[in-house]
């Protein structure tokens, strides 16, 4: 009886530095993970600051080049205007002169066409 105690106790013993050492390296791992996992955390919360600054580029980068073109459209549309104002310009300079020129056609027919006195 007594060797069957000292047996069981030196059981208990062993399994209770099992226990210490399945404790501990449990323990160890947590510890590792929680480290880990706050690594992972830390460079989540980064990568989410570069994808939104570079969304912000990006952003910035597009509104610039809209409004290049709409400034060359607007420059085109200018420069179409002025030489649409020019051509009516030159129109209507050239409808002057051909009326002007026209009436004097009509004078000199009248001149020649009147009867010299004898």
């Amino acid at each position: 009886n007594e060797d069957l105690e000292k047996f069981s106790g030196r059981l208990k013993g062993e399994r209770d530095k099992v226990e210490e050492v399945i404790r501990g390296e449990f323990s160890e791992r947590l510890v590792t993970l929680e480290e880990d996992n706050k690594n992972l955390k830390s460079e989540l919360v980064e990568c989410k600051t570069r994808h939104k600054l570079e969304v912000e580029r990006q952003k910035r980068l597009h509104e610039d080049e809209m409004t290049e073109v709409q400034n060359r459209i607007k420059s085109a549309f200018a420069k179409r205007d002025e030489l649409i104002k020019e051509l009516k310009d030159k129109s209507s300079a050239a409808s002057a002169r051909a009326d002007h020129l026209e009436a004097l056609l009509i004078k000199q027919r009248e001149q020649l066409l009147k009867p010299v006195p004898k």
